[in-house]
């Protein structure tokens, strides 16, 4: 049904249907498929892991922690990679997202599978309403 981002290859602060970071893709389905803004965080300090973690401690604010159980499309998941909470996609369904990692194109994989049912850290819902 999403096909479509699965075209799109990885890129640093990019937020388009050619080129997208993991957070980009989120931002890109959230505001393609439902409407919704959240916010972009173009040209963050991410040049390593620690510097992407201190960017996910500070810029999680903007968003509600969501339990897991309870989330639904446009939902962020954050998922712990190399010891951090470093890389995000974005829930499609329940046990499905979407995401990309550096180097690959998008997609569209299970995150109770067994290769990210142990690195699920939380979920995340943006309110506008803030």
């Amino acid at each position: 049904m999403y096909n479509e981002y699965t075209k799109i290859f990885y890129h640093k602060n990019q937020r388009d249907f050619n080129l997208c970071d993991c957070y980009g893709i989120c931002y890109l389905f959230n505001k393609e498929e439902l409407g919704i803004i959240i916010p972009q965080y173009l040209n963050e300090k991410i040049y390593s892991d620690e510097d992407i973690n201190a960017t996910y401690q500070e810029k999680k604010k903007d968003f509600k922690r969501v339990s897991l159980g309870k989330e639904k499309i446009g939902d962020i998941i954050s998922l712990n990679v190399k010891g951090f909470p470093i890389h995000v996609g974005v829930v499609l369904q329940k046990g499905t997202m979407l995401h990309i990692m550096e180097g690959q194109h998008a997609m569209i994989e299970s995150y109770q599978n067994s290769r990210w049912k142990n690195k699920v850290e939380s979920f995340w819902r943006y309110e506008s309403s803030k």
